[in-house]
């Protein structure tokens, strides 16, 4: 999975749930750390959708590919973790208030 580069499709989807989830949230309260988030969020998937374009060509390195997808993902599982933690908490705030 890693070789071929679907993790980076994996990665704009996490990303792509992210900056919705944190854009809904932001309508209700804003938070300067869920802009940060946001914005890291919208980096992941501009660069997974231009490296997913050109990871399968003849010229692209197996491994290479691997590596940079691996990378990505793990960096939007973070940020989207992130984000919807505050989400989350933001939530459980307006909630118990």
């Amino acid at each position: 999975m890693m070789s071929r580069a679907q993790l980076y499709l994996v990665s704009a989807g996490i990303a792509i749930q992210a900056i919705i989830q944190a854009l809904i949230e932001l309508r209700k309260r804003g938070a300067f750390r869920l802009i940060v988030l946001c914005l890291f969020n919208l980096i992941i998937l501009v660069f997974a959708l231009f490296l997913s374009s050109s990871a399968d060509g003849p010229n692209a390195v197996k491994s290479v590919v691997g590596e940079q997808s691996a990378w990505l993902f793990f960096w939007a599982f973070v940020c989207a973790g992130s984000s919807t933690w505050i989400c989350v908490k933001g939530a459980a705030e307006r909630d118990a208030a």
